[in-house]
C-alpha cells in the first residue's frame, strides 16, 4: 500500500462513518414521523376523551419530539372533548403560518374549561394582507359551550424574538414564537398543549390540519439516506480504487 493512502487512510474511515451516520439519522427521522402519522390517524377515529380524565392530573404532555414517553403518560395527540367558558380577553395571533401558497397567522384564545387546566385553543387560519395589519378577530361565544378537537403539543419555538408589550384586553398580538412560560406570567396558568379545534366547531376559522406542517415526509427522509449511504459508499470505492490501483 502506498505511502499516501495510509495517510489518507483515516480521513477516508471518518468521511464514511460521518456519511453513514447522517443516513442512520434520516432513517430513524424517518420512522419517528411515521409513527406520528400513525398515532395522528389513530386519535382521528378514536372517540374522544374527557379533557380532564385524560389528563388525569397532570399540567404536561410529553412534546411531540419526545421518542420516549414516561410510564403513564398518554401521548399526543389526544383526541378530546371539555366544556367551559372562552377567555375572550386572551387571543394571540401566531405569525408565519402557511396555508397552501398564501401566509396569514393561527388565532389562538384561551379557554378556561369546567374541569382541568385552561389552555390555549387553536381556531384556526386567517390571511395577512401585505401590509401585515393584524386582521380583525371576532370574539367567540360568551356562556359555557362545549369544545371536540385534537390535544397536540404546542408549536416548537424555533428562533426567538422580543415579543410585543401586551397585557389581557389588549387586541390580539402578532407573535413570532408561542412562549408558554411567558404566557403564564400574563394570563394565568394554561396546558402545555394546544387543542385544535374540530373543522365543523363554531367561534373559528379555515382549518385544514396536518400532523406534519412544514416538514418533511418519512419518505424524503429515507430518499436522503439512500443518499448519504450512497455517498458513504461512494468515498470508500474511490478510496479503495486509489489506494490499491498498480503505479
Amino acid at each position: 500500500m502506498k505511502r499516501a493512502a495510509v495517510l489518507w487512510a483515516v480521513p477516508a474511515l471518518l468521511a464514511c462513518v460521518g456519511l453513514a451516520s447522517l443516513g442512520a439519522w434520516q432513517l430513524e427521522r424517518g420512522a419517528w414521523k411515521e409513527r406520528l402519522l400513525a398515532g395522528w390517524a389513530a386519535a382521528l377515529v378514536e372517540p374522544p376523551r374527557d379533557y380532564a380524565v385524560a389528563l388525569d392530573g397532570r399540567s404536561a404532555l410529553p412534546r411531540r419530539e419526545d421518542l420516549a414517553v414516561p410510564t403513564g403518560a398518554p401521548a399526543l395527540p389526544l383526541s378530546v372533548a371539555l366544556r367551559g367558558q372562552w377567555d375572550p380577553a386572551t387571543t394571540l395571533l401566531l405569525d408565519n403560518q402557511r396555508l397552501d401558497a398564501a401566509v396569514g397567522v393561527f388565532v389562538l384564545t384561551r379557554f378556561v374549561p369546567t374541569d382541568g387546566t385552561p389552555l390555549l385553543v387553536n381556531r384556526g387560519w386567517l390571511p395577512l394582507p401585505p401590509d401585515r395589519t393584524p386582521p380583525p378577530v371576532p370574539a367567540p361565544a360568551s356562556g359555557e359551550v362545549a369544545l371536540h378537537g385534537l390535544l397536540v403539543a404546542a408549536p416548537a419555538a424555533g428562533l426567538r424574538f422580543a415579543a410585543p408589550a401586551w397585557s389581557p384586553g389588549q387586541p390580539p398580538p402578532l407573535l413570532a414564537a408561542l412562549e408558554l412560560d411567558a404566557l403564564r406570567t400574563t394570563v394565568g396558568p394554561l396546558f402545555d398543549g394546544v387543542l385544535q379545534l374540530d373543522p365543523a366547531a363554531a367561534d373559528g376559522f379555515t382549518r385544514r390540519w396536518q400532523p406534519l406542517p412544514n416538514t418533511l415526509p418519512p419518505e424524503k427522509h429515507r430518499g436522503y439516506a439512500v443518499q448519504w449511504f450512497g455517498l458513504a459508499t461512494a468515498v470508500a470505492v474511490i478510496y479503495l480504487l486509489l489506494a490499491f490501483r498498480r503505479p
